[in-house]
């Protein structure tokens, strides 16, 4: 490969700008067409005793409480406070764990969503 292909490699890549975080990416992405409801995570916040606040891209924002979630091998260690408080958002605007541990978005959203219209809502309008 020549100097100039290499050069047009690094350029494509953005070698050398600082890179995002992909909290700001996921909050900046292009919405999809009307019709095509891809919700996704745009903020993640740690709370205290193993809770998330979570924010939608559609508005939808809430706590949501991982306490009697943790088990198994993959969310045992998430059990450390200090690994717990790793969450963060992914390149897929999806919450995980730098363990592989990561958390189903529609899931999480639909968590969020009210069960009956008639209950108040966790959800949060802009």
């Amino acid at each position: 490969m020549g100097a100039r292909a290499s050069e047009r490699i690094a350029e494509s890549l953005a070698v050398g700008r600082s890179a995002r975080t992909a909290e700001e990416d996921c909050s900046t992405r292009i919405e999809p067409p009307k019709g095509d409801s891809i919700t996704k995570i745009t903020r993640v916040q740690i709370e205290p005793s193993y809770q998330l606040r979570v924010e939608f891209s559609d508005g939808a924002a809430g706590t949501v409480d991982l306490s009697s979630r943790l088990f198994g091998p993959i969310f045992e260690p998430l059990k450390d406070p200090a690994v717990f408080a790793q969450a963060h958002i992914d390149e897929f605007c999806a919450i995980t764990w730098l363990n592989g541990a990561d958390l189903a978005t529609d899931a999480l959203h639909q968590t969020l969503l009210p069960k009956n219209p008639l209950q108040p809502s966790k959800v949060r309008t802009p």
